[in-house]
């Protein structure tokens, strides 16, 4: 990225693919990298024994992901009907954090209209902003 001279980033990530999603996006903040835009689909903690955990409703929660500061949307889409579940998220103040609960398995997340309009309706303002 420093070598094409990004300054900013857009990041999409499912499922495990989540918590890398949220693992660059702590990376490009100790870069300097602003990320306008982040979209979890039912973002899973790894690894595996922390996932597990995901079946507990209060283990989502203490083992929440933290948005960092350098993210200023994040789009968070969790399903509620049967295990892997997606974790909790947390952001600072500054963190504009939207969750939307889906009611489909997590193996058809990756297919939820809502996710792919709101990648879309993202990726279309973030051409236009760089």
């Amino acid at each position: 990225l420093a070598q094409i001279g990004a300054k900013e980033v857009m990041i999409v990530g499912y499922s495990w693919g989540g918590n890398k999603a949220v693992l660059l996006a702590e990376e490009l903040r100790d870069r300097g990298i602003k990320v306008p835009y982040l979209i979890l689909n039912d973002p899973v903690k790894r690894p595996s024994p922390i996932s597990y955990l995901g079946h507990f409703a209060w283990a989502r929660k203490a083992f929440k992901f933290l948005i960092p500061e350098n993210v200023s949307k994040c789009k968070v889409y969790l399903q509620t009907t049967k295990w892997p579940f997606g974790f909790d998220v947390e952001g600072v103040l500054s963190t504009d954090i939207s969750v939307e609960h889906v009611k489909l398995p997590h193996n058809l997340m990756d297919s939820y209209p809502a996710f792919y309009e709101q990648a879309l309706k993202w990726l279309k303002l973030f051409q236009e902003e760089v």
